[in-house]
């Protein structure tokens, strides 16, 4: 079959970002955020980044004629310097001035084949992203389409697109390698350039987001050939390249499967793996994350693995320890963190989604991927009480929402002068 393609003078993956803008900055000034104060505005029109221009201005001294009294300072007329500090703080208050329920929808991620419900879940403010699944045909960008206009706030869009055994576009794109043939036949460069091709015919469809690469060493149950290798050098060069490829087509590439999957003893999907010991993941197994992290690998997915001297034979996913512990404290990564989905055996076989959902968040995950609708409401119920009875401090709450939201493209407070820190 054809590719489906949209025009390309305004890329497919833009629209949601123009609705989210568009809808954020009503979210904001419903919330009163930055409403009755000057100094809290909401910069519609500066993108990040944008260069300071605040005043210098203060009273030059002046000395009296009609006096022999020495001369003397004006206070200064104008405000402090706005400090970066000042600036985060602006950030947490105007993401803390949104109702919880909203929040709590922005760090659910609903993997689904039905987008039916899809677009009823974001057109309820139950979700902040849509994960596709299944084989799809060519009507897919209007579905996208409409599951974008039904929002308030523009969720994520993402595919499992990595090629080869897991490929949900092969019947629009056509049929693409598997990591391990990309390996054998390209070098990291020749690779990344060919994914990037790929990548923007996946944006063109209308997704934000690609659920690769995959940085697991080692093709173990449940990876085989999704894996660039054997050797954690040779896979970190080629998670980079795909890295850097797919954030050049303009969408948001998710590494996964930390802290590595590749030498598990089963199938995720099926079972709880057992994983090497942390001894030995941080030997192999976590050098291509950390390579990625070091290429500022905007996301990452947290698989479901029982790690020796690491989980105490909870999943990984739902470890403090895993993604507090060694992904946020240890090695220092501060991007979106998001959980594999809680539907597979590995989580499923003993706890329920909606409860998974919170357990993944107060873990330090910012997004708990659920599968079906009815999971997802409680989920999303759960995420609300427990910020409501502490089991969920407020504040680590609040700033998974500001990534989540950071994740989509825009700022969330700025100075009058449209300074974001």
């Amino acid at each position: 079959m054809d590719a489906v393609t949209a025009p390309r003078t305004t890329p497919s993956h833009a629209r949601p970002a123009a609705i989210f803008a568009a809808a954020l900055v009503s979210l904001l000034l419903q919330a009163s955020c930055g409403a009755n104060s000057g100094s809290d505005a909401v910069a519609t029109t500066a993108g990040p980044g944008t260069p300071s221009s605040a005043s210098d201005d203060t009273a030059v001294p002046t000395t009296s004629p009609a006096t022999t009294a020495p001369p003397t300072t004006a206070a200064p007329t104008t405000e402090a310097p706005t400090t970066t500090l000042s600036l985060l703080q602006r950030r947490a208050d105007c993401v803390a001035a949104l109702p919880v329920e909203q929040r709590a929808g922005q760090l659910l991620m609903l993997a689904t084949t039905d987008l039916d419900a899809a677009q009823r879940l974001s057109g309820e403010g139950l979700v902040g992203g849509v994960t596709v699944l299944g084989q799809l045909n060519a009507s897919l960008p209007d579905q996208l389409q409409a599951i974008t206009a039904a929002s308030e706030v523009a969720p994520m869009l993402a595919i499992d697109e990595e090629g080869g055994t897991v490929q949900r576009l092969e019947a629009i794109l056509g049929p693409y390698p598997s990591a391990s043939s990309v390996a054998n036949d390209l070098d990291p460069q020749a690779a990344g350039a060919q994914f990037m091709a790929h990548a923007e015919r996946v944006g063109d469809l209308g997704f934000t987001m690609i659920l690769a690469p995959v940085a697991d060493v080692g093709g173990g149950p449940g990876i085989g050939t999704r894996t660039f290798g054997t050797d954690p050098a040779v896979v970190g060069d080629y998670v980079v390249s795909h890295v850097q490829a797919i954030s050049d087509a303009g969408l948001t590439p998710v590494v996964k499967h930390f802290p590595g999957h590749g030498r598990a003893d089963a199938d995720s999907h099926e079972s709880l793996p057992t994983a090497p010991s942390l001894d030995q993941l941080r030997e192999v197994d976590l050098l291509p994350f950390i390579e990625a992290f070091d290429a500022e690998a905007p996301s990452v997915m947290v698989g479901h693995l029982s790690v020796a001297g690491l989980t105490n034979g909870e999943p990984t996913s739902l470890s403090r320890a895993a993604v507090t512990g060694l992904l946020r404290e240890e090695l220092g990564y501060d991007g979106l963190v998001m959980t594999d989905s809680l539907g597979m055996g590995a989580v499923a076989g003993t706890t329920e989604e909606g409860e998974a959902a919170l357990l993944a968040v107060q873990a330090g995950n910012d997004m708990a991927m659920v599968e079906r609708e009815p999971q997802t409401r409680a989920a999303h119920q759960l995420l609300v009480a427990g910020v409501a009875d502490g089991s969920l401090p407020e504040a680590q709450f609040n700033r998974s929402v500001e990534r989540v939201l950071e994740a989509k493209g825009w700022p969330l407070c700025t100075d009058p002068e449209g300074v974001t820190p």
